[in-house]
């Protein structure tokens, strides 16, 4: 009787891959070990090899270009009939699990099922950076909670401007996972809000198949101003850091407003390199949905990942536009059309407000379920927007603000002086204090940057509305 090992290697998709090389690694004893070379089945992205008798612990190899290489210890039980387990009952990322045991006449199989992936687990590099807690639960903050649609209160001093109440310590409740890409940009953080990942149980209640993850893709400003080593260098992480758990102004505790929203998309923050240019298309969006869906399940110790790709947000902030734009842009109709379903942006920069607009508007009335949110102190972004959703009815807010609020959209415009410095100014006299005590409570109206007079509010953008935005979102 022999028995044969076979390995089928899928890319994230769960297509058939063919791979460079698959190889398998035996001791022998304890003084020899042998690399047996698999060959092809005949069908794509299968391999096969002959296992020597009495070699029952081994190690499978395989590896491609544009892939990180997969390595897995594996022992068998010969049985009859043979079956094979994990070393140490360790699952390596990329190990999806064991096939059927098959029998031709006299001969066995037993099988294994790999996943090449562009992603892996960059958690234990950014520990030995030694920076500071790297988990979002380690940072509890005030938020800005709006109530409902409207962002604007039509009278109020101060923050009670916003449509808000004030949350006064919210600590997320998610775990945070760290990657690294094979490819650029090659740092992605990622969010995993609890209870998202379903893991397949015999009869189970929930099925995994039926139970989509849903995403929302941020591309925070250009990151040509960071200096220091990529893409771990302190800077990088301190980047991550600032965006998803800090405040006040300079800082967005996005973790913290995604917690308070009760949304529950995957949340992606990829950080590139100044080279790098600030977006993907919707073709390498998708591809990266697909990497990351995989990715956050085998993270989350889920055997054997089933959960699909769900709906799609992408949002950016400032210089972000740039990828926001690239995201609008119908060159995948798979992802155009089914997974891209909301657009947030913040104070959107480096790219024409108008032509934007254009855009967005046949994107969004192109189907019935999807949601734009635009947030901006720019008169231009205001006037191109006001248009897009004819059905939007306007609320005039104190100050010189306004914002136009559809079924499924929103324009919120907060000009510059009248709006910010009436707060700055309500702030710094001591009349109006809670909830600006813990937050906010420095940022100045014009900036103390002569170059950037309206520096300070355009960096709170993010900081205040990602809340809304995923308060009145669908990714629930």
């Amino acid at each position: 009787m022999s028995i044969y090992l076979v390995v089928s290697v899928l890319d994230a998709y769960y297509n058939p891959l063919d791979a460079k090389r698959v190889s398998l690694q035996a001791q022998l004893s304890s003084h020899s070990a042998s690399t047996t070379r698999l060959t092809s089945t005949g069908k794509t992205g299968e391999y096969k090899v002959k296992l020597t008798p009495g070699v029952n612990q081994f190690t499978i190899n395989v590896h491609q270009d544009g892939f990180f290489p997969m390595h897995q210890d594996l022992m068998l039980n010969p049985g009859p009939p043979p079956s094979l387990s994990y070393t140490g009952g360790i699952q390596e990322l990329n190990a999806r699990g064991f096939g059927g045991v098959g029998r031709t006449g006299g001969d066995w199989t037993v099988s294994v099922t790999v996943v090449l992936g562009q992603l892996q687990d960059a958690r234990a590099t950014m520990v030995s950076m030694g920076i500071g807690s790297i988990d979002a639960s380690a940072y509890p903050n005030p938020v800005m909670d709006f109530s409902g649609k409207n962002a604007l209160n039509a009278t109020g001093a101060g923050w009670n401007k916003f449509a808000h109440t004030l949350l006064g310590s919210v600590t997320p409740t998610g775990k945070m996972l760290y990657a690294s890409g094979i490819n650029e940009p090659k740092f992605l953080a990622i969010y995993l809000p609890p209870g998202v990942t379903v893991t397949p149980k015999p009869g189970g209640s929930v099925d995994p198949q039926k139970s989509p993850l849903n995403f929302h893709l941020f591309y925070p400003p250009w990151t040509g101003v960071l200096t220091g080593s990529y893409p771990f260098g302190p800077n990088y992480i301190d980047f991550i850091r600032r965006y998803l758990f800090f405040y006040p102004f300079f800082h967005k505790e996005m973790a913290n407003q995604q917690e308070a929203s009760q949304a529950k998309p995957v949340f992606l923050f990829p950080i590139a390199s100044s080279n790098f240019p600030q977006g993907f298309s919707q073709t390498q969006i998708l591809r990266l949905l697909y990497e990351v869906k995989y990715f956050v399940q085998r993270m989350d110790n889920i055997p054997y990942p089933l959960q699909p790709v769900g709906k799609c947000a992408v949002s950016g902030f400032s210089y972000g536009g740039i990828g926001v734009n690239l995201a609008i842009t119908n060159t995948d109709s798979g992802f155009h059309n089914n997974v891209l379903k909301e657009v947030y942006g913040f104070d959107l920069r480096q790219v024409g407000a108008q032509a934007f607009a254009t855009k967005l508007s046949a994107w969004f009335n192109g189907g019935g379920d999807r949601i734009y949110r635009i947030y901006t102190t720019a008169n231009g972004w205001y006037q191109a927007f006001r248009s897009v959703d004819s059905s939007a009815v306007q609320n005039m807010g104190a100050g010189g603000a306004v914002e136009w609020q559809g079924a499924r959209s929103s324009l919120v415009y907060v000009p510059g002086y009248n709006f910010w410095k009436g707060i700055q100014d309500d702030v710094n006299s001591g009349s109006f204090l809670a909830p600006a005590v813990g937050k906010y409570q420095t940022f100045s109206f014009p900036s103390a940057d002569p170059k950037d007079p309206d520096k300070d509010v355009h960096q709170l953008m993010p900081a205040i509305f990602l809340e809304h935005a995923l308060k009145n979102s669908s990714l629930k």
